[in-house]
């Protein structure tokens, strides 16, 4: 759950789908008037996503609101709020229209028809889907975020569409919470294009690299989504800029275990921890001490180890969704390192900084007096991930012949922040 700054930090988990049934809902107005009609841009991407869907052999409900139901939010609340779902269910909900803000609220006002009788604050259908309690729901909102309730038109080539299927059950099977993502922050404006607004175009466009990518994580769709839009999007006007903002509450969990199990494997996997036989002796510690140690996103970590021999160093970095990270493998300690607190490097010049998924990590240090076993790796952009599963990386470390072996270990919460501005 870390990444090694400069690289994106994703995640895999391929397992198969059991009961879950996905909701695309599309809030969608691309008939009130010709300024809106590039928004049928996302209607044609869900369209193509609930393809996807059905070919990932997903139970798939598609509902679109028409024009005639956009007009009446009563229609619309009663409609979402009657949807029936179950616990492992996920939502996809897009909301492309007209939009402005009333008082600088967090969130915009969406008009999805041509009335104010057609207006539903962001904020409440946040909290509508919240009260589903299903898996997972992803909240996308593509409208103004100003005292505008109008939208221009600019000019963006459309970004591919050939979605991968490969990878959809990593990103809604095995992700648990929410995540929400708004076109603009406030007092910002949405730029809408013929073939759909810059946002879609941009989150599409990120989806579709993170269908193709082996590790698919929505942490990294959001940030790939905020780089692709400009900033400022017309030079002679001031007031275009579009910076989208979101929010990102996900875990990661197995979807055929229960956090119990989880948590049970855990626990018994790693409760050895004999640090010190006669006088050899390996100790770990962060920038922020061994016990009660807490980080948040963004926060950047640092790491010391201290053995009373020469030896060779094993650190790995078991993530709240059990994913395992080689921090320092067969790191030789010289005679001068003994007895020292040596900071870990993990590259010259490079920093570990905390990123999702967050919860309890444990921080498991090995010292052997030969090297270690080797470990099957695969390195995505810098950072190094076990591929062997948590029993078999254990008993690679600790079991070796003639051979003495001793470990630390630290248990370190990580907490999200945020991720959306604070009106002004």
């Amino acid at each position: 759950m870390r990444k090694i700054y400069f690289t994106l930090l994703l995640h895999l988990f391929v397992f198969s789908v059991f009961s879950q049934k996905i909701h695309i809902i599309g809030l969608i107005d691309y008939q009130s008037d010709e300024r809106v009609y590039g928004n049928k841009y996302i209607k044609n991407q869900l369209i193509e996503l609930e393809n996807i869907f059905r070919n990932t052999d997903y139970e798939v409900d598609t509902i679109f609101f028409l024009k005639e139901e956009l007009a009446d939010t009563n229609f619309v609340i009663r409609k979402i709020k009657n949807l029936q779902v179950n616990q492992n269910d996920a939502i996809f909900c897009y909301v492309a229209a007209h939009g402005y803000n009333k008082n600088n609220e967090l969130y915009p006002t969406v008009r999805l028809g041509t009335t104010n009788q057609s207006d539903i604050y962001l904020g409440s259908l946040k909290q509508l889907l919240t009260q589903k309690q299903v898996r997972l729901y992803v909240l996308l909102n593509e409208s103004c975020n100003v005292l505008y309730k109008t939208q221009q038109l600019f000019s963006r080539n459309t970004p591919r569409t050939n979605l991968n299927k490969k990878t959809i059950k990593a990103l809604f099977n095995d992700s648990k919470g929410s995540f929400i993502m708004m076109s603009c922050n406030v007092s910002q404006r949405s730029i809408i294009t013929d073939e759909g607004g810059i946002f879609g175009q941009c989150f599409f466009s990120a989806l579709n690299e993170q269908f193709y990518s082996e590790l698919p994580h929505w942490e990294v769709i959001a940030q790939k989504t905020a780089q692709l839009t400009p900033k400022k999007v017309l030079e002679n006007d001031a007031s275009f800029i579009q910076n989208p903002v979101y929010e990102n509450n996900i875990q990661y969990v197995e979807s055929n275990k229960t956090q119990e199990e989880i948590e049970k494997q855990i626990v018994i996997d790693v409760s050895t921890n004999t640090y010190r036989i006669d006088d050899f002796e390996i100790e770990i510690k962060t920038d922020k001490g061994r016990n009660d140690i807490v980080y948040y996103k963004s926060d950047t970590i640092r790491y010391w180890f201290k053995t009373t021999k020469p030896c060779f160093l094993r650190l790995i970095d078991i993530w709240p969704d059990n994913r395992i990270c080689l921090l320092l493998d067969n790191y030789e300690v010289k005679p001068e390192e003994v007895s020292k607190w040596v900071e870990i490097k993990i590259a010259k010049g490079k920093s570990i900084i905390c990123v999702a998924p967050f919860g309890v990590d444990y921080l498991m240090s090995f010292a052997s007096t030969q090297p270690f076993c080797k470990l099957n790796l695969m390195i995505y952009k810098g950072t190094k991930f076990v591929k062997e599963d948590l029993k078999e990386v254990l008993s690679c470390s600790r079991n070796s012949p003639n051979n003495i072996v001793l470990e630390d270990k630290l248990l370190i919460t990580t907490k999200d922040r945020l991720s959306i501005a604070k009106p002004k």
